[in-house]
């Protein structure tokens, strides 16, 4: 401010998020048991990731009969968890979980590391200023441990390295130092690309070796007409895509064919309410697990095979997913062998399905206290992990 009270050239407001690299600093922990945990976390990342020398997770049928124990339920977060996902190794016990204020635990659910750890192998940590949007771990290769990814609504795009515990900005969309503003709202990768959306149903891939976005046409395309839930990449083929939106579709997508200015998708399925989430069965069948806000949960077949009406229902069952303003919505999951899904309950509950969508069974528990909106499987031992509204996550074992 001037001599006149005026308003001088004063620079624009910096971002209110965490920048730059950031170091693993807890928020409850000291120094010594930061490095423990990421000795542990080091540890269990170098495993082998050879899948098929791992052993095989059980049938869906065998899920029901799993139990909760006390002792299996933290608080990992401070605000809801909106997403869930086990590091990917099969003698691994570690599971990332993100909240909806930016805030990324990590929970070593190790018996035998928990039990001498003072804060129950938890692990706060802030690397982004707003609401998680995405969180994957990324396969580097050569036999290196796998990177934690994650996304946020505040525009950025992290790497965490599972050896050292620091976090890396990939890309950066916050609308600072002349940058495109996006909040990411959706988010997904595999090998060497990222793929982000936004809440107006933007598109966009990230190559992650250049730290910026790979598509022409200031890197995105309007693949929707509102906001953009969930992106799902089919691991088998590595080139389908799946969207899901606010504006009751869900989108196939050819992502060799995606960047250009009439981009448009090979299958899109037309829903009677909007869908928070479409994800692909992990065996590589192209099929297609779909939730929507019509008390449904749909499963589909040959999608982006057959063009636009090639998808086939295979299977669709009633299931309340109107979880009302204060609850975070409810989003199935696959599980490893895609011969089932689970999904959260109203009535505080994990639910079980086989793949055409028949209802298995349900697990409930003493220690179940809140709806149970997201839910993540281990890959080789089936555990499962959900999490609710609280931040606390539940880990059912067999």
């Amino acid at each position: 401010v001037g001599a006149g009270g005026d308003v001088g050239d004063a620079p624009p407001p910096g971002p209110t998020r965490p920048t730059g690299d950031l170091s693993f600093d807890s928020a409850e922990c000291d120094e010594a048991e930061d490095a423990a945990f990421i000795e542990q976390l080091a540890r269990a990342a170098a495993l082998p990731a050879d899948a098929k020398k791992a052993p095989s997770p059980p049938p869906a049928t065998r899920a029901k009969t799993m139990e909760l124990a006390e002792e299996d339920v933290v608080k990992a977060c401070r605000k809801g968890v909106v997403h869930l996902e086990f590091l990917p190794r099969a003698d691994a016990s570690i599971v990332a979980a993100g909240d909806k204020s930016g805030n990324l635990g990590l929970w070593a659910y190790d018996a035998a590391f928990a039990e001498r750890d003072e804060a129950d192998g938890v692990r706060l940590l802030k690397p982004h200023g707003q609401y998680i949007s995405g969180l994957t771990w990324k396969e580097v290769g050569s036999g290196a441990p796998p990177t934690l990814l994650t996304a946020s609504y505040d525009g950025v795009v992290r790497s965490m390295d599972a050896e050292t515990g620091t976090s890396s900005e990939v890309l950066v969309l916050d609308g600072h130092e002349g940058r495109r503003k996006v909040e990411i709202s959706a988010f997904d990768a595999f090998g060497e690309l990222a793929y982000v959306a936004s809440n107006e149903g933007d598109l966009g891939a990230v190559d992650m070796r250049a730290k910026g976005l790979a598509w022409k046409r200031d890197g995105l395309i309007e693949a929707h007409h509102k906001k953009i839930n969930t992106v799902d990449i089919e691991r088998g083929s590595a080139h389908l895509l799946a969207t899901s939106s606010t504006d009751a579709t869900v989108k196939i997508w050819d992502v060799r064919k995606l960047g250009g200015a009439k981009a448009k998708p090979v299958a899109e399925l037309g829903l009677a309410r909007g869908s928070q989430g479409a994800t692909w069965a992990p065996d590589g069948s192209k099929r297609l697990l779909v939730i929507t806000w019509n008390d449904d949960l749909q499963v589909y077949g040959n999608v982006g095979q057959a063009g636009r009406k090639g998808a086939e229902l295979l299977g669709k069952v009633h299931h309340k997913t109107k979880t009302g303003r204060y609850t975070i919505p409810l989003r199935p999951k696959w599980l490893p062998r895609g011969d089932g899904f689970v999904c959260g309950g109203m009535n505080r509950t994990l639910d079980f399905f086989d793949a055409s969508a028949k209802k298995l069974g349900q697990l409930s528990s003493e220690f179940l206290t809140a709806i149970q909106s997201r839910v993540a499987i281990h890959p080789y031992t089936g555990v499962v992990c959900s999490a609710s509204n609280s931040g606390r996550l539940h880990m059912f074992k067999h």
